[in-house]
């Protein structure tokens, strides 16, 4: 049965189990510590210049060792997933994960805190590198999208749920508390972890055939296409490739290239500035004093939370595409604006501000931030899958950890409102970069993405059937 009738009987007949849901949740809440993470330095900074009185350089840089760290364990996560499975690395990235924040919330100093928060880093790493491969391996391509979404969902919760946390731990200074807490929902996923099925395509890689049938029966309705699920998979092995191999593959670099730019543009939008440095942002922004900056942090990881429900509810029915592009040209305008607004400076002008930075909120939440973790689930062949993923999300890292190390000096230098016009005119250029080299996967078999890309289709057809 050809590839394309395969998608059409599965759309038709919906074949997957509600057991489908329950596992990639589960996987996707290694996404939950990840936001959790991002979400709780934000709270933590401004108590920490109280006790530690760490300079702008080393306040940046409490930020971005987490994501140098991200970046290492990205590299070391290819290895082990290929290796030892993915489900194996997303326990281990969990237990690293939880150790490192308890040595973090018993810091003596910025360098000590610097150094745990880095281990911490490699954990986020590992896992933002395993989860979004999983859950795309184990979902069947109707509802794919929705699935890996669901990881963009729990950073959003988990982001939203360090900032309640932070805000609630506020009145007595409690900054080490903040970095304690994380531990509880690591150890809650860790007991969950240990009940996931490994990926069938990992096992498939691994001559474990009579395992990734057992696994696909549990979330597949229909035995023959099982079977026929199988059988592709094994066409996509049958060319024995290394890496080497890989890297010499014109067709393979293109889409490792589009993989990088992808999580680079993700990054360079300055989405994340709004959330490391957001009582800052806010304090610029007429906020007087670091409670009411911390309420107005709450409601950024609120809306990004919600917002975050629309790329779900669309994403497998518009399209990625459609919705990326929406999101790249409005988060664009409104950071212009948010810029232009700042340097007005007037009460009005704050009030345009706060809701311009709440738009671009939405324009991000339900395109930009899930859509780039589900195209780099999508586009990469399965032999090339674990080196692709390896090369997107260190990007994303390396980017990020820029982003997170620049923002105060930046403001320093050029100003707030140079900085968000900035980063504004980045998405607009993106904007364009996306119209020309951006497919649709819509609906669309891993294997058959693999087929179209290896025999030499350009990068934004792909995705077509």
């Amino acid at each position: 049965m050809p590839t394309e009738n395969i998608a059409l009987n599965a759309n038709t007949t919906k074949n997957y189990t509600p057991a489908v849901y329950r596992v990639c949740i589960v996987a996707a809440l290694a996404g939950l510590l990840f936001g959790l993470d991002l979400g709780v330095i934000a709270g933590v900074i401004p108590f920490l210049k109280m006790d530690f009185h760490p300079t702008t350089v080393e306040t940046e840089w409490v930020v971005s060792a987490v994501l140098a760290g991200a970046a290492i364990g990205a590299v070391t996560a290819g290895f082990l997933t290929r290796k030892y499975g993915r489900k194996n690395v997303l326990i281990i990235s969990v237990i690293i994960f939880a150790l490192a924040c308890l040595a973090s919330s018993l810091s003596i100093g910025p360098a000590d805190l610097i150094s745990y928060r880095f281990v911490l880093g490699f954990s986020i790493g590992l896992a933002s590198f395993t989860a979004p491969i999983y859950l795309s391996e184990i979902a069947p391509a109707e509802i794919r999208g929705k699935l890996v979404a669901f990881y963009q969902l729990m950073i959003t919760i988990g982001i939203l749920a360090a900032f309640i946390s932070d805000k609630a731990l506020s009145a007595g200074a409690h900054w080490r508390l903040m970095l304690a807490v994380l531990i509880i929902p690591a150890v809650i996923m860790l007991i969950f972890a240990f009940k996931l099925p490994k990926s069938p395509r990992w096992l498939m890689l691994v001559n474990r055939e009579k395992e990734a049938k057992e696994v696909l029966k549990i979330v597949r309705v229909h035995e023959n296409l099982i079977d026929e699920e199988i059988l592709e998979i094994k066409e996509s092995l049958l060319q024995k490739t290394s890496v080497l191999e890989l890297l010499s593959n014109k067709n393979f670099i293109r889409v490792f290239l589009l993989g990088i730019v992808l999580q680079a543009m993700q990054q360079l939008t300055g989405f994340n500035i709004m959330l490391y440095y957001a009582p800052e942002i806010f304090q610029h922004i007429g906020f007087d004093s670091i409670g009411a900056a911390l309420w107005g942090t709450v409601s950024v990881g609120f809306a990004n939370m919600i917002f975050t429900f629309v790329a779900i509810a669309f994403v497998d029915k518009i399209g990625r595409k459609p919705l990326l592009l929406t999101g790249f040209i409005l988060f664009g305008i409104c950071m212009i604006l948010t810029g232009i607004m700042l340097y007005v400076k007037t009460p009005a002008a704050f009030t345009i501000a706060i809701i311009s930075l709440f738009v671009a909120i939405f324009a991000y939440s339900m395109s930009i931030g899930p859509m780039m973790w589900i195209y780099c689930s999508e586009i990469f062949p399965l032999r090339g899958r674990d080196l692709g993923m390896a090369g997107a999300t260190v990007s994303n890292w390396i980017f990020n950890m820029i982003i997170g190390a620049t923002f105060l000096s930046l403001l320093a230098s050029l100003g707030i409102t140079t900085t968000f016009i900035m980063y504004g005119v980045f998405c607009v250029i993106f904007f364009f970069v996306c119209i020309w080299i951006v497919p649709e996967t819509k609906n669309v078999p891993l294997e058959k993405i693999e087929q179209n890309l290896m025999s030499g289709k350009k990068l934004r057809d792909i995705g077509k059937k």
